[in-house]
């Protein structure tokens, strides 16, 4: 692989060129950093590849370790000094991005009640739905909740949660039909404990 660096105004621009002699293995990644208004950095890369024939370019945005991923396009736009990000649908529907990764974590938090929220088990992606009967491209995160079955027995409930973009609205959250069966817990944080645990007894 062949990495190359370049330094802008805007941000630094990453190459990674994959020498393969198959073409269908190729891809070319491009990643651009900037700093949103409270001086985050904002990492934003662009991976192009071919699959079956067919190019596709699939795009992700980083924020304080958070990760977001799209088939959408995202597109930077300057207006002054700031840097906003949009997301066009398939029917070239633009939405605006004002909460990045790390916002909708917090949201999610919140709106699930998680005291501390393991982020390592947030899969945050975005897809295209219909918001009052109009097609929207949104958020939608996965996640895994603690909870008790019948108050007994210990599993992870799997929920996802559908947040605008553009407003931070949680459109929906969606959970098994047996939800109803689980005592969930408000706290997250003894995924964490027994994954140290686990390191532990492996030292």
């Amino acid at each position: 692989k062949l990495n190359i660096t370049i330094e802008t105004v805007r941000g630094i621009i990453e190459f990674e060129l994959d020498d393969d002699e198959d073409d269908s293995e190729n891809e070319v990644e491009v990643e651009h950093e900037f700093y949103d208004q409270n001086g985050i950095k904002v990492k934003i890369k662009t991976k192009t590849k071919v699959e079956d024939g067919k190019t596709v370019t699939e795009y992700k945005i980083s924020i304080k370790g958070i990760e977001a991923h799209s088939r959408f396009e995202i597109v930077e736009v300057i207006e002054g000094n700031k840097t906003i990000l949009k997301i066009k649908s398939r029917g070239n529907v633009t939405e605006i991005i004002n909460f990045l990764p790390d916002d909708i974590a917090e949201i999610v938090k919140n709106a699930l009640s998680i005291q501390n929220l393991n982020l390592s088990t947030l899969n945050i992606t975005f897809q295209e739905t219909k918001h009052k009967n109009i097609p929207r491209v949104v958020y939608n995160v996965e996640t895994n909740k603690n909870g008790k079955f019948l108050g007994v027995f210990k599993l992870k409930l799997k929920v996802e949660t559908k947040i605008d973009p553009e407003t931070g609205e949680v459109i929906i959250i969606s959970k098994p039909w047996w939800a109803f069966l689980v005592s969930e817990s408000d706290d997250d944080s003894e995924d964490e404990e027994n994954d140290n645990n686990g390191n532990d007894d492996d030292n």
